[in-house]
């Protein structure tokens, strides 16, 4: 019996259609199943139910109060989420990290860093998971 492997699951939400196709198609050509979402408000409706992201890739000009509170919705359903902002001030990163973002980059503008930010989050999600359930372990 043979099993295919999944294909770690990414949602990109993106209010730039130029840059959303951009990192869709990068991701898919990656090797992910991907799924887009233009408008904020669509990721909490289309995302009831059973299926869930291995990541969430949320693309934004710069920290503002919307922004903040999706990264916080997404947190509190457990799904990890990486920013890629075009403009980030310290104070923009500071405010990110403390609504729970996996990670905050510069927006990227080459495939290769996209794939290369997309896939070191997920590595270094897994080996989270790993330490988590080795520590529960050993607790146990």
């Amino acid at each position: 019996m043979s099993t295919e492997p999944v294909s770690p699951s990414i949602w990109i939400v993106d209010r730039l259609d130029y840059w959303r196709s951009f990192a869709a198609e990068t991701l898919e050509r990656g090797g992910f199943a991907v799924e887009t979402y233009a408008h904020y408000d669509e990721l909490p409706c289309r995302s009831e139910g059973p299926a869930h992201p291995d990541l969430v890739v949320l693309g934004c000009a710069c920290s503002r109060a919307d922004e903040r509170l999706l990264v916080e919705a997404i947190v509190r359903r457990g799904w990890p989420v990486l920013i890629l902002s075009s403009r980030l001030s310290c104070e923009d990163l500071r405010l990110l990290f403390l609504a729970g973002a996996t990670d905050v980059f510069p927006r990227p503008d080459s495939p290769d860093l996209l794939l290369s930010l997309v896939r070191g989050d997920l590595v270094e999600l897994a080996l989270q998971q790993r330490r988590r359930r080795t520590w529960m372990e050993a607790a146990l």
